[in-house]
């Protein structure tokens, strides 16, 4: 189950086009990894919290960019949407920093738990588990570059007089870009979480539910 929702999950995203869609099942994808360390335990559990954490955070930033930026054009955001860094810039950047921050790119928040993931996962599969993993991960960078590339530093093709539905909040922009800088800062400083007193207790009393 914890291999289909991986690899599914990540060949279901870069199948997508609407880019709401596509954050949806990399949150599938990202399920997998998390079921994986609940297995694997041990390092695995502690890569699940971090995880867990980090999915929280970028996924609101994510969804909120893209959400601002709908708003800003009035139309559904998809890899036929281009140029958009010019018209929401700060969305843009949200989108970059959450996009590789969530993927596991460090210095971001997600780093710490997938590299804890991997090294469960591996420990508890072989090599085999560990290219199963190493191949979706591969599988949602490409899904997140693609949408990067395309949408957000791709050569405009809104018109000009494209009129804003909703006139975008400078508040909401700005909360969204703390969400994803905070993963960056996190992933820096990961002594700043109350995680370790909290991820020992939880470790042990999950431990010995899986001795029972």
């Amino acid at each position: 189950l914890a291999l289909a929702s991986l690899l599914g999950g990540a060949v279901l995203a870069l199948a997508q086009r609407d880019l709401k869609l596509m954050l949806a099942f990399s949150s599938v994808d990202d399920m997998g990894y998390l079921l994986l360390g609940l297995l694997a335990g041990g390092a695995g559990l502690s890569g699940t919290g971090y995880s867990l954490l980090s999915h929280a955070l970028c996924k609101a930033a994510l969804f909120g960019a893209v959400g601002i930026a709908e708003a800003r054009i009035g139309q559904p955001v998809t890899l036929d949407t281009r140029g958009l860094a010019a018209k929401v810039p700060v969305a843009s950047a949200t989108f970059m920093i959450g996009a590789f921050s969530f993927i596991g790119v460090p210095p971001g928040l997600g780093f710490i738990g997938h590299w804890r993931l991997y090294m469960a996962g591996t420990e508890m599969g072989g090599p085999a588990l560990a290219v199963c993993m190493y191949v979706a991960t591969a599988l949602a960078l490409l899904a997140y570059v693609r949408a990067i590339h395309r949408t957000w530093l791709g050569a405009g093709n809104l018109a000009e007089n494209t009129p804003a539905s909703v006139v975008t909040s400078r508040l909401a922009a700005g909360v969204v870009l703390v969400l994803a800088l905070s993963t960056v800062v996190l992933g820096v400083r990961p002594s700043l979480l109350p995680l370790s007193d909290s991820m020992a207790t939880h470790t042990a009393s999950i431990a010995a539910w899986r001795a029972r």
